[in-house]
């Protein structure tokens, strides 16, 4: 475990152990719920190929920055509907 957080350079040396369980953790959940995503399925039809698929998914999420709708950018857009849902 620690090669892998020195290959990711991360300095796990002040943290404790379970610091590192919980990182480990909630970054496990946080891929299994982008892997769900219907945004990333998509993503895996015109990739199937795991590495080339996660690539495309940030090439999109990238692009995706760039997209307007009324002079709105589109992830504002998208941010304030998904607060809204969470506030019901």
């Amino acid at each position: 475990m620690i090669a892998a957080f020195k290959q990711l350079n991360v300095d796990i040396s002040d943290d404790t152990p379970k610091q590192i369980t919980n990182r480990i953790v909630n970054t496990t959940k946080f891929h299994n719920e982008v892997r769900k995503s219907e945004i990333f399925k998509e993503v895996r039809k015109h990739k199937p190929e795991y590495f080339q698929a996660s690539k495309l998914f940030i090439e999109l999420l990238q692009g995706l920055s760039t997209c307007k709708h009324e002079e709105e950018s589109l992830i504002f857009i998208e941010i304030m509907k998904a607060l809204k849902r969470s506030d019901k």
